[in-house]
């Protein structure tokens, strides 16, 4: 396991969730993973890992990636929710609220530049619509004591030049014009972070509070209303389909985008977030597909993510 840098209270509550502190890790969310199997660690609901440099994030198809070292937000929370029928139906709001929640901590950096912070459904922060600023992704664990207990990982870009861009599509606050985040980049990953964490605990109590009813929890408007997606002409591809150019769905990777040919995709208008979160397309045929797994690229945009390893499978 990763060397500890320290444990921290993450407030002055009676029973305050857990921030581990790390300088390096191979990655955030196989660490969370190692440390809800150790007996000796107490982990409970909102328990966080964050590191300053992680060496093999992981991406689709278990590739590796990294990040900009003491220049990103690297982290890894562990959410727990009931278990039952409504709440295991409802686990794929798990990632939708973490990533509403990266959304707003990230566009509170940009207040003032005239840039606008949206969501690629399901799990991109992107600036404008086209670059990708974060990125996030969501793995059940496992479920003890009556409790699911899922993973998920949110990378995030702070502080980067033109010529480190992944891609062209690429971005970092400091791009986008937070000059805080390109003197201080650590004092603005923890800010970010706190505000990420109270934003994810105030979506993932609405959630368990209205019994995984994401519409009733205010969460289905919410997301409606920030994803980009919608309305947009898309490609669709099967979760098997590595799709053109390869691209690691990694949200701050090092790794430039390898060329793997491909079957074109199949083509159409996102129309819709449906309650259960996942995405309705209507196809240049006319007809209707629902979108839970697999490649969905924004045509003329930022290059499709891998749906499938964003998506929280129910506990088995």
């Amino acid at each position: 396991m990763a060397h500890i840098s320290s444990f921290e209270s993450m407030d002055a509550s009676p029973d305050p969730p857990t921030l581990i502190r790390v300088s390096s890790v191979g990655s955030t969310n196989d660490l969370a993973r190692a440390c809800l199997s150790d007996p000796a660690l107490v982990v409970g609901h909102l328990t966080t890992i964050v590191a300053d440099n992680q060496t093999s994030g992981r991406g689709r198809l278990g590739r590796r990636w990294t990040s900009a070292s003491a220049r990103s937000l690297t982290a890894s929370t562990i959410i727990e929710t009931p278990l039952g029928t409504s709440m295991e139906e409802s686990l794929p709001w798990v990632l939708l609220c973490a990533a509403l929640a990266a959304r707003q901590a990230l566009a509170h950096r940009l207040v003032g530049t005239d840039h606008v912070c949206s969501i690629k459904w399901p799990n991109d922060v992107v600036v404008d619509g086209t670059r990708k600023l974060a990125g996030l992704l969501g793995e059940f664990a496992d479920s003890e004591g009556g409790r699911a207990r899922t993973i998920v990982g949110v990378g995030a870009n702070l502080s980067m030049s033109l010529d480190e861009r992944p891609t062209p599509q690429a971005t970092s606050l400091s791009l986008e014009g937070d000059d805080e985040a390109e003197r201080d980049p650590l004092g603005v990953r923890d800010r970010v972070l706190d505000d990420y964490l109270t934003g994810l605990r105030i979506r993932i109590g609405s959630l368990i509070h209205h019994e995984g009813d994401a519409t009733a929890a205010g969460l289905l408007n919410e997301f409606r209303a920030q994803c980009v997606t919608v309305g947009r002409a898309v490609g669709l591809r099967s979760p098997t389909d590595p799709g053109p150019g390869a691209v690691d769905p990694a949200p701050t990777s090092n790794r430039e985008p390898t060329t793997v040919g491909a079957a074109a995709p199949r083509r159409g208008t996102a129309e819709k977030i449906l309650s259960d979160g996942s995405l309705q397309v209507r196809l240049d045929d006319g007809t209707m597909s629902v979108v839970t797994t697999g490649d969905v690229e924004l045509l003329g945009g930022v290059p499709g993510t891998r749906t499938g390893e964003g998506a929280v499978a129910p506990p088995r």
